[in-house]
């Protein structure tokens, strides 16, 4: 995590994440266990900043547990859906940054109740 972009600063800065984690999933539906398991991988003192991809929208209880992470132990995982990516890379294709969706929705992230 060495990119001077204001959200990967954000990231690195107020976060103390010298190192990103991503997770693939490959399942239909995320569930709970699957943020608890990349929330135990976030224990490491360089990780407290994880993506984790999956197909489709999070069950609501996912989402939460990401949330929980967060009000927890300060740790970020931010959910992409393979419609996250696609739109990260329309916008790339537009010449523009697609750190700005990440930034989007991580805001969506923290600020949620």
């Amino acid at each position: 995590n060495k990119s001077s972009d204001s959200f990967w600063s954000i990231i690195r800065e107020q976060h103390h994440a010298g190192q990103i984690l991503f997770e693939l999933k490959n399942v239909r539906l995320l569930r709970a266990d699957h943020i608890l398991q990349l929330a135990n991988y976030l224990r490491d003192p360089l990780l407290h900043f994880g993506v984790l991809v999956t197909r489709n929208a999070p069950h609501a209880s996912a989402a939460k547990k990401a949330r929980s992470v967060l009000d927890r132990s300060g740790d970020i995982i931010l959910i992409l859906t393979d419609d996250d990516i696609v739109e990260m890379l329309r916008v790339m294709a537009n010449g523009e940054d697609p750190s700005r969706s990440l930034s989007h929705i991580y805001l969506a992230m923290v600020r949620a109740p």
